[in-house]
């Protein structure tokens, strides 16, 4: 784990424990060192067990354009700022996309046992925002919630079996792409 101080220093180690106020880090072959939480400006775990999305290229992005307007694809990001925010809830990664996208990523069959992730609009999208998810494993729809507003937003894990293709797609709603930040936060594969 590392962790990065407003200062931009960083100290790497094994996390001992996080209270309200510190994070305690044993370093490699040295003390634990308790951090002010004050002081953190982000913290990043490395492991063989996850791969965030948004770090990953896919192999295919389809875009259908509303209103003249282009859809869009971020990593990371909103159009509103760094992250993204659903419900109360910030996510340092995920996906974050505009109506109609559809973004497939390859998958080696058995390398990682399920998806994760947070749906939603994100917080700060200043439209009306109505959208349609859907998560397709090969060609199977597995997963499809209609009428996704601000303020709705669902914690999802889906298995993938054997799937070659994950697909994460948004699709028009009743207000085709107007303030449709549609997002996927803190979206991962994870080994169990």
């Amino acid at each position: 784990m590392r962790i990065d101080l407003s200062d931009a220093t960083a100290w790497s180690g094994r996390l001992n424990a996080i209270t309200p106020d510190t994070v305690s880090l044993q370093l490699a072959d040295g003390p634990a060192i308790a951090i002010p939480l004050a002081a953190v400006r982000g913290i990043a775990v490395r492991s063989s067990r996850v791969q965030w999305l948004s770090s990953l290229e896919p192999i295919g992005v389809e875009r259908t354009a509303a209103l003249d307007l282009d859809p869009f694809l971020m990593r990371d990001m909103a159009p509103g700022g760094p992250g993204l925010v659903l419900g109360s809830r910030r996510f340092a990664r995920g996906l974050c996309m505009a109506p109609r996208t559809r973004v497939t990523f390859a998958l080696s069959p058995g390398a990682f046992a399920v998806l994760e992730t947070t749906i939603g609009i994100d917080e700060r999208s200043g439209g009306p925002a109505d959208a349609i998810f859907r998560i397709r494993l090969d060609d199977a729809l597995v997963f499809e919630r209609e009428h996704v507003r601000i303020g709705t937003l669902e914690d999802l894990r889906i298995p993938l079996r054997d799937a070659k293709r994950l697909t994460l797609e948004v699709d028009f709603g009743e207000h085709f792409d107007l303030g449709d930040h549609c997002a996927f936060g803190g979206a991962r594969l994870l080994k169990t």
